[in-house]
């Protein structure tokens, strides 16, 4: 998988994280705003010679690894509004 490839995946699933924590009181929303900026920095990085394709896409892999820990919480919120386990 190409970097590009790898950026559009991960552009596309911190997006659907993004709209399904908005507004959601609760680590996870801080959660999902963190791996964003850190997800920009990289492309940052890569657009300006800091990081090779080889080292942004084994970068990216590991934040979508991170975002798919979380699908069953953030599908959760999607759904509810808030995370299914709370009190």
């Amino acid at each position: 998988m190409s970097a590009r490839d790898v950026a559009t995946e991960l552009d596309r699933k911190i997006a659907a994280a993004l709209k399904a924590t908005a507004g959601s009181l609760g680590p996870l929303g801080g959660t999902v705003n963190r791996l964003n900026s850190i997800h920009k920095t990289f492309k940052a990085q890569l657009a300006s010679g800091q990081l090779t394709d080889a080292q942004f896409v084994q970068k990216a892999r590991e934040l979508l690894n991170i975002l798919g820990n979380f699908d069953g919480l953030i599908a959760d919120i999607a759904s509810t509004g808030v995370i299914g386990w709370q009190e």
